[in-house]
């Protein structure tokens, strides 16, 4: 049976490291799918004006129309950014690693995690159906160009719980990307991964790698 090692000099609590990503970064990915939005809504707006005025107001109304959409877009993850992962923390400790965000936790005992390496926490919700060939070649280059990029992060048998409140959305990208998750041998659970340079880019000379030295140093040999 597994039994959990000693505290350390230096690593006795828990030690808590804050979400850095800021939310530029995290809009730069959406900009495939603002482009695509905002050529959308402008041929939708200029069809429908285009029975009530005529000549260059056509245009305006529709590029107007856009740019709002689009704002409004941004805005309404903005809001959604901030609640979720303005949040997010890293939590550290003899007992292993814990990511605590608004609506999910991951909890990942030090002896469960099998390696390091490029990992992503989630995929993007892959949509139940394709109204057209072209449409579906679009929607899976837009997933393609927003999806995060994998970064290194803790890959282990660790517990994903999605806490009370959780957003349908959320509940089925969980949902999906359990389905197609690999297997941890030992515990039957799927491999989850959490990532590191979101709350120290710098994690392997900073005091997250130090944790791991003390705790797991063969992940990092």
């Amino acid at each position: 049976m597994y039994q959990q090692p000693q505290p350390l000099p230096g690593f006795e609590g828990v030690e808590t490291f804050a979400n850095r990503v800021a939310f530029g970064k995290f809009i730069k990915r959406m900009i495939p799918l603002l482009v695509f939005m905002f050529l959308f809504v402008v041929a939708v707006l200029a069809f429908v004006s285009w029975y009530f005025v005529r000549g260059v107001l056509i245009w305006v109304i529709a590029v107007l129309g856009a740019a709002a959409c689009c704002a409004l877009t941004v805005w309404l993850k903005k809001r959604q950014f901030d609640g979720t992962w303005r949040t997010a923390t890293l939590q550290l400790s003899p007992w292993g690693a814990v990511l605590d965000e608004r609506h999910l936790r991951i909890e990942m005992p030090w002896h469960a995690v099998r390696a390091i390496g490029a990992a992503d926490l989630m995929a993007v919700v892959k949509p139940p159906v394709a109204f057209s060939p072209a449409t579906a070649v679009a929607g899976q280059a837009i997933n393609a160009a927003t999806a995060a990029r994998p970064q290194d992060g803790l890959i282990g048998a660790g517990a994903m719980t999605l806490k009370p409140g959780a957003p349908a959305m959320l509940r089925t990208q969980v949902a999906q990307n359990n389905r197609g998750r690999q297997v941890d041998p030992a515990s039957g659970q799927p491999l989850n991964a959490i990532l590191l340079a979101q709350y120290d880019p710098n994690w392997p000379q900073g005091r997250i790698g130090a944790w791991i030295r003390a705790y797991r140093p063969d992940l990092l040999s």
